[in-house]
């Protein structure tokens, strides 16, 4: 039985600084440090990219949902491709942190990615893992393309109390 990863893809342009095509928004439940975030890349054979970030952005509720508005801090941890991965084909999970980021309760905040150089074409291009399979869905759940594409990216916070 293999493994199955569902990702959400990096189109042209997606990943262009000021771009904020694919991003995960998040509300702090409590007040408390941000030091990194993880995320899980995907590569669908062998796209050209170099120059991946993550940026924390604040949250523009003005249209009535959650959207990325202004840029707070960018990620110091600035990844290569190489670093990622060297062959076709593969996914890793890796971290970008941030310089102590404060959080507060209640707040909505917004993980941006973006990357120096992204080229994708219809045979190769960057995804990001989203929450799937997901404990809220059974084993047995047949996959439903429209739920995948509302599905959010999967990140993790690392964090600190103040």
């Amino acid at each position: 039985m293999g493994m199955h990863i569902w990702g959400r893809v990096a189109e042209a342009g997606d990943l262009a600084a000021g771009s904020k095509a694919i991003f995960q928004g998040f509300k702090a439940n409590a007040n408390k440090v941000l030091m990194g975030l993880r995320a899980m890349v995907i590569f669908y054979n062998n796209p050209t990219i170099d120059g991946l970030r993550c940026a924390i952005y604040s949250d523009d509720a003005s249209t009535g949902t959650h959207l990325p508005s202004t840029l707070i801090l960018n990620s110091t941890k600035v990844w290569t491709k190489a670093e990622i991965i060297t062959t076709d084909n593969g996914f890793k999970e890796i971290y970008f942190d941030f310089d102590k980021l404060p959080l507060q309760q209640s707040s909505w905040y917004h993980a941006v990615f973006y990357a120096d150089t992204y080229t994708p074409s219809s045979s190769e291009h960057v995804s990001f893992a989203i929450g799937f399979p997901d404990p809220i869905y059974t084993l047995n759940q047949t996959v439903d393309l429209i739920k995948l594409q509302t599905l959010p990216i999967s990140i993790s916070l690392i964090g600190a109390d103040f």
